[in-house]
């Protein structure tokens, strides 16, 4: 296909390009990141996805295509004839993105970036106030300074530096059009609160540093008049926080999806990635960084008895603000919310939700996910999970951060760059290049434009250095890094280096003469190695439509997304002003749930919700980790977090995956020719599977037997490697895991050392692997058929799956299981429904059952009668015969086997099947009255 590039003048992309400035300036200071940009061998093999093959890379660090001559060998260099020229100084690279951006589209008048909408004139401001912190760290910590001498002599200079652009950010304060932001989404408003918390932040910074020539020591603000004078911009940029995140609270709810922040309260109710990182990363900010408030105007509030009074006084560190982000990322992080490739889609609807006078809660439930992947929902969660570990001194969140910037940087292509590959999309890019979905073809909106600069922003603060000293006034208190937490969080912000620099590189490419840059940064012929001319696109491919992209285009007018023409939906029982930062709780709603339940036939949307697929790509051995007691717990509480996936392993340590380290001893037989195409030729390997298929072990029925790929499914428990081909062995590891009913056996060809640059292809050995499954694996789910780790390639032989032939267990409280042949299909008496993507596990429908009925006792009508879930129907829902995991049906009556007459349906080219039905019934009965 034929491209053509697209214009360069995009206002908002300076200031994208700003954030990508202050990362590169932080790698190469004293703080932050604290890595050398040409690091670039050892970690790149620790970006390749779990589950797909992984081309040999290829730099392009090198030999890059540069159309502007001006800038020399380095793209991200000041332009030459620029006030900041310094060939090799990245810092002057930040401070001419930040000139361009404010000379060219800030108006200090106005007070206001005039072509900005009102959102990412917030995040615009907070880019400054975020660049000018990097400024004053780069300052203070420069290393060429020998003496206090030096410092007196430049301070002039950089004072009058940090002090025009700061009046900028005084002067936005009153340019921002809040009460229009009053009025507008959640997510607006919560832009608001983190912007004016980072200029908090940076007068606290730059406050503690001295002053030469007339202070030798940092002054106390609070008592000397020599102390910086922007301390008295803080009461009212803390005052303008507050605010905004009270107002934006109030979309906290729990009357839908058991909580979660609603995006927009003027359109039906939608739960997106987006408002609820915002909520995170801005609670977690109010509990850090907020210095209280006594500041009672400009609003009034309503007390207990109607009358009005002052907006009340606000403590700082108050200890709901960190409750609050805690409670958010628990139901962000089992809400379901990303995809197969850990990214994070941008949201749920309700099934069935209507408005108006007669409408319908629907299903209750966020069912309905939006595939739409944005970059900026993959940001904003970072700067919270930094947050939450320094208020709770968990690496759990720290854990979570990092996992989510490997998938990031897997989803840009960055395996596959240099490649014949590398102009397909990769799930956020192609070519190791950041890309919005909108990039290549021209239709990014504003806020398309503003989404990379925010995940940069983001990265840029969850990655800089742990602190060393924990804080503490008797009641708030934070947590320290020990040396080995410090040390391990700057050897992974390190890995990210050469992807950073490939990313900054390809912006900076797309600079215009006058400094301006443009939206598309990784496109062809612009970036990349001298042989990528724009003729070269090879493979190339448009992004597929995944989501409904609202961001860009017009939210869709739809009974989905819009309302009824006479009726704005607005939260139940939105709690009185002066309670503005409570959450609305459950027990508020008291409409009738029966009334409001609609049974729904849509099988697609709970078998699309992913989770792990198989083994990890270097896994010799991962241990059922299946929890089947808190699988159920986990339903009652109902949640729908992965329960699949392994325990996470401590990445302190060192071991297999280091760089060429050695691998575990395969014991299976090995070709006398190395190759791929021996190996899968190989005839000792398809007469053991053969005979393995033809003698299935006892209470077990062969799926499929010699084949050249393994089972890829929702419902993996475990791996095991085995010394020998021995389906007994494996069938005894099955039957010793709860819920397993299928296992999968097979070859593996495998490195003898971990691929990297130093060794990308080194000899194999056979490992022969037994993989467990919570469903019976047809034929269909062997779709596994190896991958790359470098050079080398893994492929599978002799590959032979068996299912076992037992029902489920019995669950306690229940008469059961009774064998269903499909799903039941009754004429009434349903109350709901709930899927589980994983294994099949009947005691999750239990769980759910047991919680539908206690929700409902504690909210019963006004006589007194509520719906008990007396009876569930748990079966095995897939996709063209591939399992996804476990559909529950609750009712409030039992039905019998004649009303189990839903065998599946088509939606599309793709057939949605139900298998492994059974029926449960309460016992006793639970009469729905109290």
């Amino acid at each position: 296909m034929m491209l053509t590039r697209l214009p360069t003048k995009t206002w908002l992309l300076a200031g994208t390009v700003l954030l990508l400035s202050t990362i590169l300036y932080l790698a190469h200071s004293s703080v932050g990141f604290s890595f050398s940009p040409a690091i670039q061998s050892d970690t790149e093999a620790s970006f390749t996805s779990p589950h797909h093959p992984q081309i040999p890379p290829q730099s392009v660090l090198e030999n890059a295509a540069l159309p502007n001559p001006s800038r020399g060998t380095d793209p991200c260099i000041p332009r030459a004839g620029s006030h900041f020229s310094k060939p090799s100084d990245t810092f002057a690279g930040l401070l001419e993105a930040l000139d361009v951006m404010q000379s060219h589209y800030y108006v200090m008048w106005q007070g206001q970036w005039p072509t900005a909408i009102d959102w990412t004139a917030a995040v615009m401001g907070t880019h400054v106030s975020a660049a000018l912190a990097a400024m004053s760290e780069a300052w203070q910590f420069h290393p060429h300074r020998t003496s206090y001498l030096d410092l007196a002599e430049e301070s002039q200079e950089h004072e009058n530096l940090i002090n025009r652009y700061f009046t900028q950010i005084t002067s936005f304060y009153f340019g921002e059009n809040a009460f229009s932001l009053r009025t507008q989404a959640y997510d607006d408003m919560l832009w608001v609160v983190l912007g004016w918390l980072e200029s908090v932040k940076f007068i606290n910074l730059h406050s503690a540093l001295p002053h030469p020539p007339h202070d030798k020591t940092p002054k106390d603000p609070a008592r000397n008049l020599s102390a910086w004078y922007a301390r008295q911009f803080v009461p009212q940029f803390a005052h303008r926080a507050r605010l905004f995140y009270d107002l934006a609270s109030k979309g906290w709810d729990t009357s839908l999806c058991g909580g979660g922040m609603v995006w927009n309260p003027y359109l039906a109710p939608y739960k997106n990635a987006i408002t609820n990182q915002l909520f995170i990363s801005a609670s977690i900010s109010m509990y850090l960084y907020f210095p209280g408030d006594h500041n009672s105007s400009p609003f009034s509030v309503r007390n207990p008895v109607r009358q009005l009074t002052n907006v009340p006084a606000a403590r700082a560190h108050d200890p709901k603000y960190l409750e609050n982000a805690v409670e958010a990322y628990q139901w962000l992080n089992t809400s379901g919310m990303t995809n197969w490739r850990g990214l994070y889609v941008d949201g749920f609807h309700i099934t069935g939700w209507r408005g108006g006078q007669n409408g319908s809660m629907g299903t209750g439930k966020c069912d309905l996910r939006d595939e739409q992947v944005y970059t900026y929902n993959q940001g904003v969660i970072l700067s919270g999970l930094r947050g939450l570990w320094e208020a709770t001194g968990s690496v759990a969140y720290l854990d979570d951060g990092h996992r989510l910037i490997r998938n990031v940087v897997a989803a840009t292509g960055w395996n596959t760059r240099g490649t014949r590959r590398r102009w397909q999309w990769s799930g956020l890019g192609r070519n190791g290049v950041m890309e919005e979905a909108c990039d290549s073809t021209g239709t990014c909106s504003q806020n398309g434009h503003t989404f990379k600069g925010i995940f940069f922003h983001h990265l840029t603060l969850f990655c800089h250095s742990l602190p060393s000293i924990a804080l503490s006034d008797g009641v708030f208190q934070t947590f320290s890094a020990s040396d080995d937490l410090s040390k391990w969080h700057k050897k992974h912000c390190k890995e990210y280096g050469p992807w950073l620099r490939n990313n900054a590189q390809a912006a900076c490419v797309t600079r215009n003469d006058e400094g301006e840059f443009g939206t598309w940064w990784g496109i062809p012929g612009c970036h990349g190695q001298a042989n990528s001319p724009m003729s070269d696109e090879e493979g190339f491919e448009l992004p597929p439509d995944e989501g409904t992209d609202y961001r860009n285009d017009v939210v869709p007018r739809d009974i989905i997304w819009r309302l009824p023409d006479d009726q704005i939906w607005q939260l139940q029982n939105v709690p009185n002003d002066d309670e503005s930062t409570s959450k609305i709780e459950s027990e508020n709603s008291k409409q009738d749930l029966a009334d409001a339940r609609r049974p729904t036939t849509d099988l697609k949307q709970s078998a699309d919700t992913p989770v792990v697929t198989g083994p990890a790509i270097e896994a010799v051995s991962q241990p059922v980790s299946y929890n089947e007691p808190a699988a159920k717990e986990a339903a009652a509480q109902d949640t729908t977090q992965d329960l699949s996936s392994s325990s996470r392993r401590d990445l302190t340590k060192r071991g297999v995956n280091d760089p060429c380290s050695p691998q575990p001893d395969g014991y299976g037989p090995k070709p006398a020719t190395d190759s791929p195409e021996a190996f899968l030729a190989y005839q000792p390997f398809a007469d053991a599977a053969n005979a393995a298929g033809a003698n299935p072990p006892q209470g077990y029925t062969t799926s499929f037997q010699n084949l050249q790929a393994s089972v890829s499914a929702n419902t993996y428990l475990g791996l095991y490697t085995l010394k020998t081909y021995d389906t007994i062995k494996c069938q005894q590891l099955c039957d010793a895991a709860n819920l397993c009913t299928g296992f999968n056996l097979y070859f593996e060809r495998d490195p003898t050392l971990a691929p990297a640059e130093a060794c990308p292809k080194p000899d194999s050995f056979t490992n022969i692997k037994c993989t467990l499954w919570g469903s019976p694996i047809p034929k269909e789910t062997a779709t596994n058929k190896g991958q790359y780790r470098r050079d080398f390639q893994v492929v599978i032989a002799g590959s032979d799956g068996f299912t076992k032939n037992n029902p489920p267990s019995p669950q306690p409280g229940f008469s059961g299981p009774v064998e269903f042949g499909g799903a039941i299909n009754a004429p009434g008496n349903y109350i709901g429904q709930k899927y589980f993507p994983g294994p099949y596990d009947a005691g999750q429908c239990a769980g759910a059952c047991q919680a539908n009925t206690a929700y409902d006792r504690r909210h019963p009508r006004s006589d007194g009668s509520y719906d008990a879930c007396n009876f569930f129907n748990a079966y095995l829902l897939s996709k063209n015969n591939v399992p996804q995991g476990t559909y529950c049906g609750l009712y409030t009556k039992s039905w019998g086997k004649e009303y189990s007459t839903n065998y599946g349906q088509y939606r599309g080219s793709d057939y949605y099947s139900v298998s492994s039905s059974y029926g449960y019934t309460l016992a006793p009965l639970d009469a729905g009255h109290i």
